[in-house]
């Protein structure tokens, strides 16, 4: 199991997670299991946090690395957005 952290700053978070939302069957087949957490900065609204589950790290790497992730992403319409694929445990 992995974790994905997305970082997003954008516009409007409300159309952010909708737009997420809209995106489930594809993270789910890419092999996305949730969402763990989700939150908006307290200082900087338009940052967003999300952290989901994943299937594995290297199905997470593929995934984020594509083009469907890159088409994903325009729809969320960010100024700026870092993805980071986290392992459960350092010596995994």
């Amino acid at each position: 199991m992995a974790k994905v952290l997305i970082q997003v700053e954008v516009a409007n978070p409300k159309e952010f997670r909708a737009a997420l939302a809209g995106q489930a069957d594809v993270l789910k087949a890419a092999g996305g299991r949730g969402i763990v957490f989700s939150g908006v900065n307290a200082d900087r609204h338009n940052d967003v946090t999300v952290c989901m589950e994943w299937e594995s790290v290297s199905s997470a790497q593929q995934f984020w690395r594509s083009a469907d992730a890159q088409q994903m992403k325009k729809a969320w319409r960010a100024v700026r957005s870092q993805i980071t694929v986290l392992r459960e445990r350092a010596d995994d």
